[in-house]
């Protein structure tokens, strides 16, 4: 089976025998979709009882419903929420939890220069890609003005009480670009708790892949092509470790020719042109995979390869030119398929 990295809107469980080993148990193959943070959630297992799957399942998705409640850009229970209606006015008392999330991704901000920050929301929602509308291309005065409240030094985090203040009115901040990575982690923690062991774990563009889908046969993760739908271009075999893909294919809307998307560049307001898709591959956790397929996004192929701390990814740029780091053949079996 190949999985692609995309959306699919549908609700539904299967459970479906493997075809039958030379010894062993028999094993069946679980699959359950949810639409949760803004996306189709998707875990497929494979476990030799039917019913222990499912309730492994299910409380990896009670998981991932929990921290989108509490770092969602909507919703009366978001700890996100209270920080952005109380910017300017005072900070908020918040989660261990939640401030340790920050306090990470205001690392990557400080790590890359800004090129990932959280502050990014004001505009954002002013492209409407993070709202329930559809977006459209604001005016560029408007860009300019909003601009002037992204910063993620304003940010102030303080660690003996554990409170999250902007120091500014009308400032916001979007957990978007590292929160479903961090739900996946989460997620997959629990799934092992639980002795399921063997599946993937795919939230949009991000996914984790745990064990084997057989026991003489691996996880085989297709990227799917930036300009032809439904195509796959790579395809990878993968064994524990997470992936994250950022394309410019997913959320988007054109206008004269020109294609405007919902990864936008904090420095210009804009959508960042310099790639088409992005995949980053990590054993360490698909928060920081999420964040690095963003952030490798808006840097572009040249500043990628010119920095040797970059591991592990995959460019398909703006001029439909692929870039690669060789450790993805040589460890992951990395095969173009469709350049």
């Amino acid at each position: 089976m190949v999985l692609r990295i995309g959306f699919f809107l549908c609700f539904f469980l299967v459970a479906r025998p493997i075809p039958a080993q030379l010894t062993g148990p028999v094993l069946y193959e679980i699959k359950l979709l949810k639409y949760m943070m803004g996306t189709q959630v998707e875990i497929t297992a494979v476990h030799q009882d039917i019913v222990a799957a499912k309730k492994g399942i299910y409380v990896a998705f009670k998981e991932i419903e929990r921290i989108d409640k509490r770092l969602g850009y909507h919703g009366e229970e978001s700890e996100v929420v209270r920080i952005n209606q109380f910017a300017g006015i005072h900070p908020v008392k918040i989660s261990d939890e939640t401030f340790r999330i920050l306090a990470r991704t205001k690392s990557y901000a400080e790590n890359f220069n800004g090129i990932f920050d959280p502050t990014i929301a004001p505009v954002e929602e002013l492209w409407g890609f993070n709202l329930e509308r559809s977006a459209k291309r604001p005016a560029d005065s408007r860009i300019k003005k909003l601009l002037k409240l992204v910063n993620y030094r304003s940010l102030i985090l303080n660690a003996k009480d554990t409170t999250a203040y902007l120091t500014t009115k009308k400032m916001k901040i979007d957990l978007g670009g590292i929160a479903k990575g961090y739900a996946i982690d989460r997620a997959v923690d629990l799934l092992r708790e639980y002795d399921v062991k063997n599946f993937i774990l795919k939230a949009g563009g991000d996914m984790y892949v745990s064990g084997k889908k057989s026991p003489t046969e691996m996880w085989k993760i297709g990227i799917e092509h930036p300009r032809n739908a439904g195509k796959l271009f790579a395809m990878m075999t993968l064994k524990d470790c997470a992936i994250s893909t950022s394309g410019d294919y997913e959320r988007y809307f054109m206008k004269d020719g020109v294609r405007y998307h919902h990864i936008l560049n904090p420095k210009t307001g804009y959508p960042s042109s310099e790639c088409k898709s992005v995949s980053v591959i990590s054993n360490i956790s698909a928060e920081k995979t999420d964040a690095l397929s963003t952030i490798i996004f808006i840097l572009g192929a040249d500043k990628i390869e010119a920095d040797s701390t970059f591991k592990n990814y995959l460019i398909y740029d703006k001029a439909n030119q692929l870039h690669l780091d060789s450790a993805l053949v040589s460890q992951y079996n990395l095969m173009i398929l469709n350049p």
